[in-house]
């Protein structure tokens, strides 16, 4: 063999950087792979060591080449791979990192940090479904890895599926009882099942665990406010508040309590407060601009919402108010221009669907898959369901039949833009997203199921697609129950002013595309019959 150190040399140093890199002596590391390298610089161990501690350095672009060189006199070794993605996942290049995991895993199907860190990529990039299965996989070959639960709760909670994202948190709390962040999800999740006495009590459990954790004050104060309990709320903004002053979304929440309570000048306060710090804060400035509407100050109101369209002019929930000020204000030649059924409302009966016999089957094939999707949530905390359901997205996962639907709505979308031009004297019309993207979910109403007067805040377009309609809602028919209606804004307003109103009859097949920041609701029915029908937003993405 060549002149350097002899074999036990190299697995002397081999073993003291391992032990020292265990113990975060990265120099120590360094200096025993340098060691090894000056006389057997292929040595691919310390190759693969040496790009370790450029890694955690955060010289990841020095790490590359080292552990590639590994790699290459050794590709069989799943930790050198590991190692790559690690290096790539410092960069960015998540792609790349994938893959280096995927090749770990490869080579060795129980490597569990490579599992996780695969998972943890996944959900970084969005890619939510296949980030539950990483996680999955993960506890498959770990089960007592408390953040892998808490992770996989957090991702099928944002999925709507609220049922196993319980089942997570509640495994994770098996394995580290007292942590308050799982605790105030596992409340968070509860809730949205409305299993109010256990949410209350995880939310409260959050506080006892670490009375400094001003997000669990926070959640708990959302979790009473969705229950109407308006009192306990402020008071729980209000512990969030003395914890974390900066906190944006306590300020902005404690507003809308005190504004629910009918305590405007205290709401405006607060409002004022969540806007000073976050000047962006379309919600904030909506519900300040409600205040204002309230106290008489339509002219206050309708000089913020202008400032606020200015720099924001797609902005749905200030245009939704601006509508609001000028039917209160009496200016219905400016409400006409701004909300004009005729010119922006949309509607299109499809008489059949691709790969389907007729629009029947379809419909009963969206209505099937609708009715057994987990997501499906008896009044969702926070939405405008009233006694009914409401489901979580169906984009996500298996789309089934909703796939089909998703290409109808695309190309409505686009002859939407062919037939309703730009146009610069109109604040919608003005501009419009280049890149958008679709959120379909679906309700089902039953007899007195309703949606109260709503609009859909982060959207640029929404609709909705009607795939059963019960048969007493008809157009021959002079009840309007069941129907949609455009116009009527939310009660909370006061208002004196009558609004002009335009309904549409629902019918199996029918497709409406309208504004987001058009007011609209579902007239209440008594009578026994279901009503299915899948709302979309279009979301802008530039």
């Amino acid at each position: 063999m060549p002149a350097g150190l002899r074999p036990v040399s190299i697995a002397r140093h081999l073993q003291r950087a391992q032990k020292s890199l265990r113990v975060g002596r990265l120099s120590q590391t360094e200096y025993h792979c340098r060691q090894i390298l000056g006389s057997h610089p292929d040595q691919p161990n310390a190759l693969n060591l040496l790009g370790v501690v450029a890694t955690l350095v955060g010289r990841a672009e020095q790490a590359l080449p080292l552990i590639q060189r590994a790699i290459a006199a050794r590709d069989n070794e799943p930790s050198f791979h590991f190692s790559l993605a690690n290096a790539f996942k410092a960069l960015g290049q998540l792609d790349h990192a994938l893959e280096g995991y995927r090749r770990a895993l490869a080579l060795k199907s129980n490597f569990v940090e490579a599992a996780f860190n695969l998972a943890n990529v996944l959900k970084e990039k969005g890619r939510t479904v296949d980030a539950v299965q990483a996680y999955r996989k993960v506890i498959e070959i770990q089960p007592n890895l408390f953040q892998a639960h808490a992770n996989l709760g957090h991702l099928l909670q944002a999925q709507h599926l609220y049922g196993q994202a319980v089942a997570a948190y509640r495994a994770a709390l098996e394995i580290e009882p007292n942590l308050a962040p799982t605790q105030s999800s596992l409340g968070n999740a509860l809730l949205a099942l409305d299993r109010h006495d256990e949410a209350l009590a995880a939310l409260r459990r959050a506080i006892e665990l670490d009375s400094e954790f001003a997000v669990g004050h926070y959640n708990l104060g959302a979790g009473l406010q969705a229950l109407s309990k308006n009192e306990d709320a402020i008071d729980a903004y209000g512990h969030a508040l003395a914890k974390e002053p900066g906190m944006v979304d306590a300020h902005y929440n404690l507003g809308c309590a005190l504004e629910t309570l009918g305590r405007l000048d205290e709401a405006a306060r607060a409002l004022e407060q969540a806007i000073s710090l976050n000047p962006d804060h379309a919600q904030a400035q909506f519900h300040l601009c409600g205040v204002l509407v309230r106290q008489g100050d339509s002219a206050g109101a309708l000089a913020l919402c202008d400032g606020f369209l200015q720099s924001h002019p797609r902005s749905t929930s200030m245009l939704a108010v601006k509508s609001v000020i000028l039917l209160e204000s009496g200016e219905r030649e400016a409400l006409g221009h701004v909300v004009d059924f005729d010119r922006l409302i949309r509607a299109r009966r499809f008489e059949s669907v691709p790969g389907f016999e007729n629009l029947s089957d379809f419909n009963r094939s969206l209505t099937d898959h609708v009715l057994s999707h987990p997501a499906l949530v008896y009044e969702l905390p926070g939405a405008a369901t009233s006694k009914g359901w409401h489901s979580g997205m169906l984009t996500l996962g298996e789309k089934g039949p909703v796939a089909e639907l998703e290409r109808m709505i695309e190309d409505m979308v686009l002859e939407y833009c062919r037939e309703v031009p730009l146009d610069p004297a109109h604040p919608f019309l003005a501009s419009r997203p280049e890149r958008w993207r679709l959120s379909i979910w679906a309700i089902v109403l039953d007899g007195q199921g309703y949606q109260v007067p709503h609009i859909h805040p982060s959207s640029w377009l929404s609709g909705v697609y009607y795939a059963a309609v019960p048969a007493f809602v008809t157009s021959a028919s002079d009840s309007k129950d069941g129907w949609i209606e455009f116009g009527q804004p939310k009660q909370d307003y006061d208002l004196s002013a009558k609004p002009e109103l335009r309904l549409f009859c629902p019918e199996e097949g029918l497709l409406l595309l309208f504004p987001s920041y058009f007011y609209h609701r579902t007239v209440p029915f008594d009578r026994e019959g279901r009503r299915i029908s899948l709302a979309f937003d279009v979301i802008p993405e530039d």
